[in-house]
């Protein structure tokens, strides 16, 4: 593991980065920080030798052969996962600060209409809704007015769109008779719910830094005069805020995508809010190289500088949904734009930023099984994933 402490709470995104020191932080400098301990490739859980670094072999695009799908955040001023998103009310009140039933006090068409955490205390039998308390418990739903909009399961959902397929709905017949209709966004959310409870347990590895700047109330003070421009700067590009190296950036997406076909996360704002999207492709394109005249603190084994366009692909969150296809492109392109610093082998030792809008961090976690707590979970999956018809029985709930 890392020597990192990651801490994971009810953020959107909820990636936190708590670091210690591992490697000397540079200062300021134009779109430019040292290739430090905390960007380079390896920081992402592979050893060096897995990674080409050879620009001219790396690949200049590459999508997964399977594209991840999308879902709701689930942010916390609605509940998180007991939001009853399905709801036939246009209270949104009712569809969060509701009371919960007993089963036996539920109608069939009730229990459609439940959230996914309510569906799933039902799965096990739970009467005390122990699932549904946690999660309100968790986001302060019930005792605080004053949530920050971006604040959800992000840090969940984005893993769980690369680790799973999209769920088909499904109806489950409890041993007592009880028919549990679960839509695809319930089980989307209940496998979210599932990897953020993982986190603390999993391996999950980053690249860069977290930026804590509120960008947007800097920039204010920075129109009204309260905040000169350079020191706008001077936050925004400073080490925790320039966003990840664009060297090892580059690096990862041509060995995780186009090599290893696999995704990556990202902390697709820098600053202080945290919105995790998973990666599924890239297209990158050089436009101009220099052998002289180099970047302000470019690596002193540069022989040639290659700037670089990159177009990145990735998934937005959408409207949660009964069927697995909400019928919404959820696909979004962000263009970066960076200068690559390549030594006398072509090979690849670190970057500086020419566009503003650049990842935060980037991220990756090894994913978890379905451990005895969540069994239930792991075989509704399954069968969300299969053919079938009528009603099914997990073997497990008696």
């Amino acid at each position: 593991m890392l020597k990192k402490i990651l801490s994971l709470s009810s953020l959107c995104a909820g990636l936190i980065l708590a670091t210690t020191s591992c490697g000397k932080t540079s200062d300021f400098n134009h779109g430019k920080i040292a290739w430090d301990l905390d960007n380079t490739p390896e920081r992402i859980g592979l050893d060096r030798k897995e990674f080409e670094i050879d620009f001219n072999k790396l690949d200049k695009q590459g999508f997964l052969t399977e594209k991840p799908w999308s879902d709701h955040y689930w942010p916390d001023y609605q509940g998180g996962i007991s939001y009853r998103w399905n709801s036939f009310s246009t209270n949104e009140h009712d569809k969060i600060f509701y009371k919960t039933k007993n089963s036996s006090q539920l109608t069939k068409k009730e229990i459609q209409y439940l959230s996914p955490a309510e569906k799933y205390d039902l799965l096990l039998g739970d009467e005390s809704y122990s699932t549904t308390r946690n999660e309100r418990t968790r986001t302060g739903v019930l005792t605080d007015s004053n949530i920050p909009f971006w604040f959800g399961v992000c840090h969940g959902w984005a893993p769980a769109t690369l680790f799973y397929k999209s769920p088909n709905p499904v109806t489950v017949r409890r041993s007592d008779g009880l028919d549990i209709s679960f839509g695809s966004s319930d089980i989307k959310a209940l496998l979210s719910h599932f990897l953020i409870d993982q986190s603390i347990n999993s391996r999950t590895y980053w690249v860069s830094r977290r930026c804590y700047v509120e960008e947007e109330e800097l920039r204010r003070q920075m129109q009204t005069g309260r905040v000169s421009p350079a020191e706008y700067r001077r936050q925004m590009e400073s080490a925790d805020c320039i966003g990840v190296n664009p060297g090892s950036m580059h690096i990862l997406f041509a060995n995780m995508i186009a090599r290893k076909n696999e995704g990556l996360l990202m902390d697709r704002t820098r600053d202080a809010q945290v919105w995790n999207q998973p990666i599924y492709g890239y297209k990158s394109h050089t436009v101009d190289k220099r052998r002289h005249g180099f970047s302000p603190g470019a690596d002193k084994r540069t022989v040639t500088e290659v700037r670089v366009t990159t177009k990145t692909y990735y998934i937005a969150e959408v409207s949660p949904s009964w069927q697995k296809d909400s019928g919404v492109d959820p696909s979004v392109v962000a263009y970066y734009e960076y200068w690559l610093e390549l030594d006398k082998n072509n090979e690849i030792i670190g970057g500086t930023w020419i566009s503003e809008e650049r990842p935060d961090f980037l991220w990756r976690m090894v994913k978890p099984e379905f451990s005895s707590r969540y069994k239930a979970l792991g075989e509704l999956y399954q069968l969300s994933t299969q053919p079938q018809s009528g009603h099914v029985r997990l073997a497990t709930l008696k």
